[in-house]
């Protein structure tokens, strides 16, 4: 699904609560899917276009985020892959109570131009995690805001997360924490 070029585009790709399907709504046009395996969504970032990735009641989730084949690819558990192309800000959302674990790749995603979020749903009490992914090399992951990382310059925001882990995984990383708080009185 492309974008209009020369206008500022709102993508919201929702999958369905049977895998293959759900809908992509870009503006106010809305498209329903069924039995699609792979999801293609190009903006412009130039333009402005955003992109809004939403669970609406699929339960405890993974989603996976890394380098696609031809763009950045989003993979919630075994539902339809998700790739996107140049948008200007990308935003996935788990909007319903649920665990869901954000697995993400920073290094890799190269298809936003401004703001990668993670928003954790809202609940009384957030129980998702954010999983944020280093290389085999020297990574640097530092803290530059309360609700946001960079991991080799990659900025992720994230809100609504009870819970973040860095993975460094090999080489020689360094982690600098600026904004950490005690919530629970320990």
């Amino acid at each position: 699904i492309n974008d209009v070029v020369g206008a500022a585009d709102a993508f919201t790709a929702t999958p369905g609560a049977v895998r293959t399907n759900g809908s992509v709504l870009v503006n106010a046009w809305l498209a329903q899917y069924q039995g699609v395996e792979h999801l293609i969504l190009n903006g412009t970032a130039a333009d402005g276009d955003s992109l809004a990735i939403n669970d609406v009641g699929l339960g405890d989730n993974t989603w996976n985020v890394s380098a696609g084949s031809n763009g950045d690819l989003v993979q919630i558990d075994d539902r339809e892959s998700i790739e996107y192309r140049t948008f200007n800000t990308v935003a996935l959302n788990n909007t319903t109570p649920s665990s869901d674990v954000f697995r993400v790749a920073p290094t890799s995603l190269v298809n936003y131009l401004t703001r990668f979020t993670v928003n954790g749903d809202a609940g009384p009490a957030p129980t998702d995690k954010l999983e944020l992914i280093g290389t085999n090399n020297a990574d640097s992951f530092l803290q530059t805001g309360v609700n946001q990382f960079t991991v080799n310059a990659r900025a992720i925001d994230f809100n609504a997360i009870s819970t973040l882990q860095l993975s460094g995984l090999q080489g020689t990383d360094t982690f600098s924490l600026s904004y950490i708080t005690d919530t629970d009185g320990d």
